[in-house]
């Protein structure tokens, strides 16, 4: 029995830490597979396993986290990928934390918000070529806040980096390229715009910027051109969300120069793809503008008004999940602030007590002293009463000194 007992236990030890590896791997496949409700699931039931180390503990919050990110709950997000950052204090784990937050604020439209996690990431990343890409994200932030300068150093810093190793880092390169171009747009310098998107084409990773190159000439108002590069980039290798940018694109200049069946057959390919491939992951209330321009310019009322409506739908979800974020990330910090108080009144309470017993100490040891010190007193007086008395007694007579 005894033997048996030991057996059970051995196996039994040795099978729960399989079974949270298991569930581990069940959470990150599930991920991949974008079936997050399971992954957060199998998270979930892995956290609960007892005697996690503080690494596994991150790792799964950060997959939680990442997986409400893309359900579209931001403040869920942001409160694991906090959680993650808290269980364990590791350089390169917390700049991706840091990361996604950004990210979110970015998407978000809060750009200070995001540039302080990306500052944060910055800070605590050891990667080389991963600051490549914090710096990317950073300079879009700055970009879209009109910090143009703050920008093209972020981007150039980037170039850099990616220069060093061109051979596994050409998807660096190829993004400074492309978002000097954005950046070089939005500053209406159009020609340098061009020139790096082309410059980031002739890498040739398997994604282009003619998109891209398409809306500068649009933003110029060369129009034919614009329309002659956004239909090759549609016979091109696109993305899906570049695919639907170029359909909708293609719909918003037909429809400003009044070619409105052409504009109406590319404004219904945009919305078919939005609505069925990418809205379950897209938050662009700028789509919905868009879109309902282009219905307007056709004389579509009816799409007009639906866009309008689904655009005014996505704009309230944002400002509430806007301010979802703000109060995950106050109350988080709060949190923070509050067990920091906690921690210093707690160091106050003992260094008030290790005061008090000291004070305590020196007045009993003062009371000992002093007792002592009397003590000696009269000792030294009962030695100098028998002192005197013995030096006063050698002038009588022996016979009557008392012998003892």
């Amino acid at each position: 029995m005894k033997v048996f007992t030991v057996f059970f236990f051995v196996v039994f030890t040795a099978v729960i830490p399989l079974q949270a590896d298991t569930l581990l791997d069940k959470a990150i496949n599930a991920q991949k597979a974008k079936e997050y409700d399971k992954a957060i699931k199998y998270a979930e039931q892995y956290l609960e396993t007892s005697e996690l180390d503080e690494v596994s503990q991150n790792y799964a919050l950060f997959t939680i986290g990442y997986c409400y990110e893309k359900k579209r709950n931001p403040s869920q997000a942001i409160d694991y990928y906090l959680r993650s950052n808290k269980v364990y204090k590791h350089g390169d784990l917390n700049a991706n934390a840091h990361v996604r937050i950004g990210l979110v604020y970015n998407n978000f439209n809060l750009y200070q918000e995001a540039i302080e996690h990306f500052n944060h990431a910055l800070s605590l990343n050891t990667r080389e070529a991963f600051e490549g890409n914090i710096l990317i994200w950073r300079a879009i932030a700055y970009k879209y806040i009109s910090k143009y300068d703050s920008a093209l150093s972020d981007v150039l810093k980037a170039e850099r980096i990616a220069l060093k190793d061109l051979e596994n880092r050409k998807r660096l390169l190829f993004n400074s390229y492309a978002q000097r171009g954005l950046i070089k747009r939005k500053m209406e310098d159009y020609d340098e715009a061009i020139r790096f998107f082309e410059l980031a084409n002739d890498l040739q990773i398997g994604r282009n910027t003619l998109i891209n190159i398409g809306g500068t000439y649009h933003a110029r108002g060369e129009n034919t051109k614009a329309i002659e590069v956004y239909k090759t980039a549609l016979a091109s290798k696109q993305h899906i969300e570049q695919r639907f940018k170029t359909f909708q694109k293609l719909g918003e200049i037909h429809a400003e120069i009044q070619l409105n069946d052409v504009a109406q057959t590319f404004l219904k390919e945009a919305e078919a793809i939005y609505s069925q491939v990418l809205y379950p992951d897209s938050e662009d209330i700028d789509v919905y503008h868009s879109l309902a321009q282009a219905s307007k310019l056709i004389g579509q009322s009816t799409q007009y008004s639906q866009f309008l409506e689904r655009g005014y739908s996505e704009a309230l979800l944002l400002e509430a999940n806007k301010q979802k974020l703000i109060s995950t990330e106050a109350k988080h910090y709060a949190l923070l602030a509050q067990e920091e108080k906690d921690r210093k009144n707690t160091i106050a309470a003992i260094i008030g007590a290790a005061v008090f017993l000291l004070i305590i100490g020196g007045l009993v040891y003062g009371y000992w002293a002093r007792k002592k010190a009397v003590e000696s007193k009269k000792e030294a007086a009962k030695a100098y009463i028998r002192s005197s008395f013995l030096r006063s007694s050698s002038n009588i007579p022996d016979e009557l000194v008392d012998p003892q």
